[in-house]
């Protein structure tokens, strides 16, 4: 059924009719979008990737922070060095590789580490296993993450 619609404008000299269809309007679904112009996921790190950044972690009371001093793009991966400060006092600089799949630590007080110990790894799966490695010499520990 189809009525006539009329419009007025308050102060102005504009009248116009419009046929208006009362039937239901039937909804067409949209057409999918390409795969080229919808925008990807972005990346994710489990790391901090941005120079200045402080993580401050608690141990029995005790504050530990770690500073992100530099970052340097390496590929997909980054290089991020961190300074570690204990109760106020310098106590490291390490290195780690950041990816959005890993990370590993490269070098620890300036000295490469002949295997880059995996501090996380995804995608997470059932049975990871994240502990805590003590090395000789050095009192407390750094995590680690491990597949079984």
């Amino acid at each position: 059924m189809l009525r006539s619609l009329t419009v007025s404008v308050v102060g102005a000299a504009l009248t116009w009719s419009l046929p208006v269809a009362l039937s239901p309007i039937a909804v067409a679904p949209a057409a999918p979008v390409p795969a080229h112009l919808m925008k990807s996921a972005p990346q994710r790190y489990y790391f901090p990737i941005w120079v200045g950044t402080t993580c401050v972690y608690d141990s029995d009371g005790d504050e530990e922070r770690v500073t992100v001093t530099k970052v340097e793009p390496q590929g997909a991966a980054f290089i991020v060095t961190t300074k570690r400060t204990h109760k106020g006092s310098p106590s490291g600089v390490e290195e780690r590789r950041v990816t959005s799949a890993s990370v590993l630590r490269i070098s620890s007080e300036g000295v490469r580490l002949p295997d880059p110990v995996p501090e996380v790894l995804t995608p997470f799966k059932v049975g990871d296993v994240w502990g805590e490695i003590r090395q000789p010499g050095r009192s407390g520990g750094s995590s680690a993450a491990s597949r079984r």
